[in-house]
């Protein structure tokens, strides 16, 4: 996808600021089901909310997520199904839209 789009995903690790900036991770060949999945209403909603709620835009969002699928796959050395992937979209959704309470130590 990048390649196609001509530009380079990278990671970047920053201090919170006044706008949150989403980085894609490293560059990923993002397969064609993931690639369908991205289409689907239900992908677009779900980074809609996300985006909403942590101040970003929605299109970085959605390349993000769908490059770390694309990661996660790779690093599990297996193509992941699509309800592999909506339980982990599942899980960075509840995380991002209610984190978890800081413990104290």
């Amino acid at each position: 996808l990048a390649t196609a789009l001509r530009t380079e995903l990278t990671i970047s690790l920053e201090p919170p600021g006044d706008s949150v900036r989403l980085t894609p991770p490293a560059s990923a060949n993002i397969p064609l089901p993931l690639v369908r999945l991205g289409r689907t209403d239900r992908f677009r909603r779900t980074t809609n909310l996300i985006a909403a709620n942590r101040g970003a835009d929605p299109d970085d969002l959605a390349s993000w997520m769908l490059t770390s699928l694309a990661l996660a796959a790779t690093t599990l050395r297996r193509d992941l199904t699509e309800a592999d992937c909506w339980r982990l979209i599942d899980a960075l959704t509840l995380i991002a839209v209610t984190p978890a309470a800081h413990e104290k130590s």
